[in-house]
């Protein structure tokens, strides 16, 4: 579900990645959405991250982003 909240941007997959100048997503970019090789370097990235959700969590409050879950979700 996205929901689009005034005057707040919604966060997009990989800036942290490549704020953090991470190897992999630099050469995720590089490639052709969907290639096999692609593919199996997305795998790898989710399944093998260097970094860790301290790090992400904290680098989400450093860059300003708030969490939001919508009251009625479960």
């Amino acid at each position: 579900m996205t929901m689009t909240i005034e005057n707040f941007i919604e966060y997009k997959s990989g800036d942290f990645c490549r704020d953090m100048k991470c190897p992999v997503i630099l050469n995720l970019d590089s490639l052709e959405k969907a290639s096999k090789e692609y593919n199996e370097l997305k795998k790898y990235c989710h399944d093998e991250c260097i970094y860790n959700a301290w790090q992400y969590h904290n680098w989400l409050q450093k860059k300003g982003y708030k969490i939001l879950k919508p009251r009625n979700s479960h």
